[in-house]
């Protein structure tokens, strides 16, 4: 949000009325002011907590475990980033269980919640993500992707179905999932998230930029707007994070 007026002090009242009213409406949507990225914060929350998280990924293939450590400091907080992408992988590697696969197929919750649970306790890190899903475009059900994240209490695994092309499927699976875990580190709420139950331990030893999760995927890319009322309609309505 920006705003214009005849002083500096002026200005700065109606962006801090305007950051007041945006908060008391999307709170949750919002990750950061004046930060480039949901990456940063999620660094930086992750430092000052002293905890670490690994990654799992198979269609977005590393894109989320590239977005984490292209951040300063990275190396706290990131304790390991596996790209399984091959069923073949996800059981010798991530210890998924084979029947799981076979009966759900390697795009589902319950892969998603085993590559979540398994790569954290392989890092022995905090929190463990993970996602699988179709990017296309060819093939079945392009754009269908389950993102998960697991912690030590609880593991969460939304569904999604994302539209573009391949690219942009890759980076709305990254981008929710940064968004999911920051959602599950602040405990806050978590749109169509389904709790999953936890599975056994492996067995292998002059503005202030508001930053809100929304994106239209009817015209595949985010909504950018002045409008107060606009933004809070984008956010209740697609519940989805800005690439």
């Amino acid at each position: 949000i920006t705003a214009k007026a005849e002083t500096e002090q002026q200005a700065d009242a109606m962006l801090d009325d305007m950051y007041a009213q945006l908060h008391s409406e999307i709170s949750e949507y919002i990750y950061g002011v004046d930060v480039d990225n949901a990456e940063i914060v999620i660094v930086d929350t992750l430092k000052k907590s002293m905890q670490t998280v690994a990654v799992a990924e198979s269609c977005t293939g590393g894109k989320i475990a590239s977005r984490i450590t292209s951040v300063a400091g990275a190396s706290n907080v990131f304790e390991l980033g596996l790209c399984t992408y091959s069923n073949k992988q996800k059981v010798e590697i991530l210890d998924v269980n084979q029947d799981t696969i076979e009966e759900y197929t390697e795009v589902s919750s319950q892969v998603a919640a085993q590559m979540a649970e398994n790569v954290r306790r392989m890092a022995e890190s905090d929190y463990g993500v993970a996602t699988t899903g179709y990017a296309g475009p060819g093939g079945k059900d392009v754009g269908l992707v389950y993102v998960a994240v697991a912690s030590k209490e609880k593991t969460y695994v939304v569904k999604h179905h994302f539209a573009g092309s391949r690219q942009v499927v890759i980076n709305l699976a990254s981008q929710y999932a940064l968004d999911l875990l920051r959602r599950v580190m602040f405990g806050l709420p978590i749109s169509n998230g389904k709790e999953m139950p936890k599975t056994a331990q492996i067995k292998k030893s002059n503005g202030k930029k508001i930053f809100a999760t929304v994106a239209s995927f009817g015209s595949n890319f985010c909504e950018c707007t002045e409008s107060l009322s606009a933004i809070v309609g984008a956010c209740t309505r697609w519940r989805t994070p800005c690439v």
